[in-house]
């Protein structure tokens, strides 16, 4: 059995990893390589995982009865570029079957996802999200969902700068069947078990 293990601040920023060697270090809480260099950052919180929890469950009878693909949630890890070391960590991702025949043998993903969803936390800074945002389209993901819990808005990203908006307050309805048939999402549904925060720190705005 695996044990997890922290990095060594002076290593993480001295080091450079392969993607094989990163795989191997079984590192404790949520980390990313870019190109070659670790960087962890901050764990999940209790409304994070809440939310990844249901969204999962929303998606994944829409995928799975109708033969889809795969839906992965909890930090898989995305293959953006094996020659400079560099794979992001994605909340949820939704892989058409064809794509999961052609995954090779990198541990996670190495076959860009229709759909990724990040859950936006504490610790993440806008321009965290911009550099994923500009990862992922560049390997050819289909949307990005950008969730937010505090403001409880989704942002459909169908590349870096082209967003729409849907927000619980308006009662709006996501319709995802572009990327998965006929399953449309209410937002009231979506932020139905996520208690009402006081501020909107992650709207976006």
């Amino acid at each position: 059995m695996a044990v997890a293990q922290s990095l060594n601040p002076a290593e993480s920023v001295d080091r450079l990893y392969t993607l094989e060697e990163f795989a191997e270090l079984q590192l404790e809480g949520r980390v990313e390589l870019i190109d070659g260099k670790v960087r962890q950052m901050g764990n999940n919180n209790r409304v994070h995982g809440e939310l990844a929890g249901d969204l999962y469950f929303m998606l994944r009878p829409a995928i799975s009865e109708a033969g889809l693909g795969k839906l992965c949630v909890g930090d898989i890890s995305i293959l953006i570029d094996s020659e400079k070391n560099r794979c992001r960590a994605a909340d949820l991702a939704f892989l058409s079957s064809a794509k999961v025949s052609a995954l090779g043998d990198y541990s996670g993903l190495d076959q860009p996802p229709e759909l990724v969803i990040e859950i936006v936390s504490p610790s993440n800074s806008w321009e965290h999200v911009q550099e994923k945002l500009e990862d992922y389209f560049s390997i050819g993901v289909g949307q990005v969902w950008i969730v937010g819990p505090v403001a409880r808005k989704i942002f459909v990203h169908t590349s870096p700068v082209d967003v729409k908006g849907y927000s619980e307050k308006d009662h709006a309805v996501l319709d995802a069947s572009e990327i998965i048939p006929d399953l449309q999402l209410a937002l009231t549904d979506v932020f139905a078990n996520i208690e009402q925060a006081p501020s909107a720190e992650d709207s976006g705005d």
